[in-house]
This record gives structure tokens, C-alpha cells and sequence, in this order.
């Protein structure tokens, strides 16, 4: 197979998994702000933050490393993948010892076992995701990507609308998607054969901890950058406008979906690549690619967010419409940022991400507390444009001395450009004139972007008729 076509094949793979959740989650927001108070989803929120935060620590980052070393020759898959398994255990039991500290705070202390709970089956059901991925199971990954969606949404349903459990039951179905994938990836990718103590040496350990420890501060950085908002706003403003901020965050779900379906199996083609051939020629094309689709998807969802917000943000959710054009702005140079990643990943070269991340880290939390008393609740979102534009630039510019087909400094300024008039027209304009403009900015962005529509759907009914001519 073609290296094209293993990309567009892990790519239909990855869509039927990722967007069926990211988008029927995205549905899911109606259920929030109808059955949660802006106050009961933005404490819930902050809960999964908090542990998303610690997690890196707990589990010294095994998760992020163990696709690079799984699809190494250099490397023995089953120490990998042993040594993984034995550092997420020692992580729960070490959260447990650690527990009674939560028990300080009001906040933690009703959901303390159940925030240990989700440590643990999330950490495992990522852990397992990302190794099957290296040993190339990706159809096992598909499929159970549609049924931990199914499991999200059942539960969800059941737990906040019919039994009406608030926060309990918000954490209850995140418990319930993460163990219920787990346990199917563990049986069926068969992962058992994998785990041997006797296969770990101190070589192995050495080289993982070297690649994955770096990623610590890095991955610490990107939750915060992420997060840090949220956190202020809590501070300041209160949980209700913590609430209304984090409905405004799942709107950007959307493209956060058609980056990680790409970008998914660019980073597996680029590992790939650099592992047979030593360059990064086929990583230069969907960069290029990537760069356009976001960017279309970005525009489009919004400058139509008055459009369609009222469907998503009752009563006092409503507001939350006027941050989205920031946060997707906001989701399009991190995405660009995040495929970069895959670049320094394929390298090895981790530190460089922990030293942007680092930096990006302590920008974003000086803008989030700056902007909030400038702006307030709207003053998140331009913090975050601006902290991701920068960190997305520090990897682009030093990539750039070995990526020389993805640099193009007239095309970016027209696209910034186009982002700010798409946050104007949503904030500004009301009425026909909101209307005609939105038409007019959605028209210049299709014009601009439809050589890399056309390339998109060439390359997926290329791989389809392959597919056909082979059954």
C-alpha cells in the first residue's frame, strides 16, 4: 500500500471512530445546558481538569510515548508496553495513598473515589488506544471508538436526564465510556501477549523514560494553557461563568474531530516515513493540506454560530456564543501546532515540545488573568488565540530549517486576516448585515482553500474504488 493510501485508509478508519464521538458528544451539549446549571457543568468541568492535570505525573507520561516506541524496530514491544502497564498501576495506588489531601476540598471530597476511578480506566484505555495503534490494530480502534461513543451517550442520558445526578452523574459517564473501552481493548487487541516482566531491562526503561519524561512538564503546560482559563474564571468570576465558558469550549469539538482524524494518521504515516526513509516529504503535502481544511472548517462554524447557537446554549448559556469564533481561532493554530508536533515527534526530539509548552504555559495564564479584568468572560477566548498563535510560530519557525515547502507568510497573514473579521462579524454585526457578511467571508474562504476540497475528495474515492476493485 501506498503511502497515500495508508494515510487515506487510516484516515476513513479513524473518521468513522473520532467523528462519530466528537460529533454525537458535540450533540450532547443541548443535554448540558438544559439538565446543568452553567454552575454544575463548569464544577464538573474543573474535576476533570484537575485530574487531567495531575494524570502527566501519576503515569509519567507513558501515555504520549508509547505509539513512538511500539512502532520502533529498535525497540522490544513487550517491555514497552509492560513497563507502561506496571507505571499507570503504581500511579492508582499512589493516588489512592495521596487521596486524603482532596478531602481538604469541598469541591473534591464528594468525588473523590470516583475521580480515582476515572484516573485509572482513562489512563489505561488511552494507554492501550495509542499502543494498539503501534502494533497497527487500527480497525479494533475504529470500532471501538463508535461503541465507547454509544456507551458516553447512553450514560449520559440515563445519569443526568433520567435519574437527574448532576455532577455525579457527568463523572459516572466518563467512568463508564473509559472502562467500557478498555475492557474491549484489552480482550480483543489481545494484549495480554504482550505483557511479560521478564522482557524489561534497564536499557528499555532507560530509553522511555528519556523520550517520555520531557513530555511531563510539556503535556502539564498544554492542560494548563487549556484549562488555566477556566481556572481564573472560577476564581474570579465563579463557577456559573466557569459553566458558561466550558459550553462555549465543546463548540470547537467539531474541529477538534477533523484535526485529530487527520492528524491521527499523519503522525502514524510520519513515524512511518522517517522509520523507512529518513525524511519528511509525505508529513510536508498534509501539512499544507491540514492547514486548509481547518482553516475552512474554522470560518464556517464560526461565523454561523449565531445561526445555530440558540439550538445549543439555553438560557444562561446563551452568552457562551460570543467566545466560539475565539476558541475555534483559538483550535486552528493549536491544531497547526499539534500536527507540528508530529514532526519533533518522529524526531525524538521532546524537549523542544516541553520548552514551547513551558512557555506557552506562563504567557497563557499572564493573558487569561489580564484579559479577564480587561474583557471579562469574552477576555479567555482572545488569550487564547493569541497564546496559541505563538506557540503554534516557535515550532513553525524552527521547523521551517527542514520543512521548507510549509512556509507561506502571505497566505497566513490573509488567513489571520479572515479569523479576525470572522470574530468581528460575529461580535459586531447583527441582522442582514450579520447575515450578507457571513455569506461573503464563508464564499472568499471556499474560493480560497477549493484546490484542497478537490484533493480531499479525490484521495478518499481513490481509496474507495481501491477498496471495491479488491473485494
Amino acid at each position: 500500500m501506498t503511502k497515500k493510501k495508508r494515510f487515506i485508509t487510516n484516515s476513513i478508519i479513524f473518521t468513522i471512530s473520532n467523528f462519530s464521538s466528537k460529533i454525537l458528544i458535540f450533540f450532547l451539549l443541548p443535554v448540558y445546558t438544559r439538565y446543568l446549571t452553567p454552575s454544575e457543568l463548569g464544577e464538573g468541568d474543573i474535576l476533570i481538569l484537575v485530574l487531567g492535570l495531575i494524570s502527566p505525573i501519576l503515569t509519567l507520561a507513558v501515555t504520549e510515548g508509547v505509539l513512538r516506541f511500539s512502532m520502533s524496530k529498535n525497540n522490544n514491544t513487550n517491555a514497552v508496553f509492560t513497563y507502561g502497564i506496571l507505571v499507570i498501576f503504581a500511579g492508582f495506588f499512589l493516588l489512592i495513598i495521596l487521596s486524603p489531601i482532596f478531602f481538604l476540598f469541598e469541591m473534591f471530597s464528594k468525588y473523590i473515589w470516583l475521580l480515582i476511578l476515572i484516573f485509572l480506566f482513562t489512563s489505561l484505555n488511552m494507554y492501550m488506544n495509542q499502543f494498539l495503534r503501534g502494533v497497527n490494530k487500527i480497525k479494533l480502534i475504529g470500532v471501538v471508538g463508535i461503541i465507547s461513543t454509544l456507551v458516553f451517550i447512553s450514560s449520559t442520558l440515563i445519569f443526568i436526564v433520567i435519574l437527574n445526578y448532576g455532577v455525579f452523574g457527568y463523572l459516572l459517564a466518563f467512568i463508564s465510556m473509559n472502562f467500557v473501552s478498555f475492557l474491549i481493548l484489552a480482550i480483543f487487541g489481545k494484549v495480554h501477549r504482550y505483557f511479560s516482566i521478564k522482557s524489561l531491562t534497564k536499557s528499555e526503561v532507560h530509553d522511555v523514560n528519556k523520550f517520555n519524561l520531557p513530555l511531563i512538564p510539556s503535556k502539564i503546560s498544554f492542560n494548563l494553557i487549556n484549562s488555566s482559563g477556566r481556572y481564573v474564571t472560577i476564581i474570579i468570576l465563579g463557577a456559573s461563568f466557569t459553566g458558561i465558558l466550558s459550553a462555549a469550549f465543546r463548540i470547537p469539538a467539531v474541529l477538534t474531530a477533523i484535526y485529530a482524524i487527520i492528524n491521527q494518521a499523519m503522525l502514524l504515516s510520519t513515524i512511518d516515513e522517517f522509520e523507512t526513509e529518513g525524511k519528511f516529504g509525505f508529513f510536508e503535502k498534509l501539512y499544507v493540506h491540514l492547514d486548509e481544511i481547518l482553516f475552512l472548517s474554522a470560518i464556517f462554524i464560526g461565523s454561523t454560530i449565531k445561526i445555530y447557537g440558540s439550538f445549543f446554549f439555553y438560557g444562561e448559556y446563551f452568552e457562551a456564543y460570543k467566545i466560539v469564533p475565539f476558541l475555534l481561532a483559538a483550535t486552528y493554530f493549536g491544531s497547526l501546532h499539534g500536527s507540528l508536533t508530529s514532526f519533533y515527534t518522529a524526531l525524538k526530539n521532546t524537549k523542544y515540545l516541553a520548552y514551547t509548552a513551558v512557555a506557552g504555559m506562563i504567557i497563557a495564564i499572564i493573558l487569561n488573568i489580564l484579559f479577564i479584568y480587561m474583557f471579562g468572560i469574552v477576555g479567555i477566548g482572545l488569550a487564547n488565540v493569541l497564546v496559541y498563535f505563538l506557540m503554534w510560530l516557535l515550532l513553525y519557525t524552527k521547523a521551517d530549517l527542514k520543512l521548507k515547502s510549509v512556509k507561506n507568510t502571505e497566505k497566513m497573514i490573509f488567513k489571520c486576516i479572515i479569523l479576525v473579521l470572522s470574530i468581528l462579524l460575529v461580535n459586531v454585526l447583527d441582522g442582514l448585515m450579520y447575515y450578507v457578511s457571513c455569506f461573503l467571508i464563508i464564499v472568499i474562504t471556499v474560493v480560497f482553500v477549493k484546490n484542497e476540497i478537490a484533493f480531499l475528495f479525490k484521495s478518499i474515492i481513490s481509496v474507495i474504488k481501491d477498496k471495491i476493485i479488491k473485494t
